[in-house]
């Protein structure tokens, strides 16, 4: 890849306003105003002020701190990676201010941890690092790369065990979708299993999560239609808070 080095506040400057562009452009669909979107930042619970947006917007902000960029994407209903790289198919994103052009769904990747970045500083490391050096936090990338989409695995999981049990429950008994139903969940639960017993073996503690109350006529119910063993434990769980 071709090393070329962009002035940093250039690269910051081209960053801000993507996202202060994002953000007017998501009001617009969404048709808000900025005094609205400031009033649902304050029920989030992190206030934003109008006049902090505008600026936001218009690029006159030096910088965007993670917690304004989490908030204000919140109170967008969009995930955050969306107002920093709101032009999925553009070219011309660095990024880093070293690294070569490339495509901002590239970039995506690189920020959600779903593309290794380590080949962006060796490019511009040259031979800094040795090949043992570079070999080794490789490795070490590669393993917490592959950790990180187990977890968010895991955590999708969950998410489908809570779903086809509510909508295995919300059939009429014999309409046939109980059983379409019974089916995902099993799969899913037997994937459950699977991905839970590779991150114990990784050493990666799964997120506490406390039982949902349910019914006794509702367990039954479950367990008669699919024999579950997590269904029971995960529908409608919430993470405990230690507060």
């Amino acid at each position: 890849m071709e090393n070329i080095h962009v002035p940093v506040d250039d690269w910051v400057a081209t960053r801000l306003r993507a996202t202060g562009d994002a953000i007017s452009e998501r009001r617009r669909v969404l048709g808000i105003t900025a005094a609205v979107l400031s009033e649902r930042t304050k029920a989030l619970g992190y206030p934003i002020s109008r006049g902090t947006i505008a600026k936001i917007e218009s690029g006159h902000r030096k910088g965007l701190d993670v917690f304004e960029l989490i908030v204000i994407a919140s109170a967008l209903r969009i995930p955050p990676v969306q107002l920093l790289y709101p032009r999925v198919c553009d070219g011309g994103t660095r990024y880093v201010p070293a690294a070569p052009l490339e495509y901002e769904a590239r970039a995506i990747r690189r920020f959600s941890g779903r593309l290794n970045s380590i080949q962006i500083l060796d490019s511009v490391e040259g031979d800094v690092d040795g090949a043992d050096d570079i070999r080794r936090e490789a490795r070490h990338g590669a393993e917490a790369l592959g950790k990180l989409e187990l977890v968010v695995r895991w955590d999708e999981i969950v998410d489908d065990i809570q779903t086809f049990t509510q909508e295995m429950l919300g059939h009429p008994e014999g309409s046939g979708g109980e059983a379409k139903y019974a089916a995902l969940l099993r799969d899913a639960e037997r994937e459950y299993e699977r991905v839970s017993l590779e991150l114990e073996a990784l050493g990666v503690p799964l997120p506490p999560r406390k039982e949902r109350d349910v019914s006794e006529a509702e367990r039954t119910a479950i367990q008669q239609l699919h024999g579950a063993k997590q269904s029971v434990n995960l529908y409608m769980n919430e993470p405990q808070d230690n507060a």
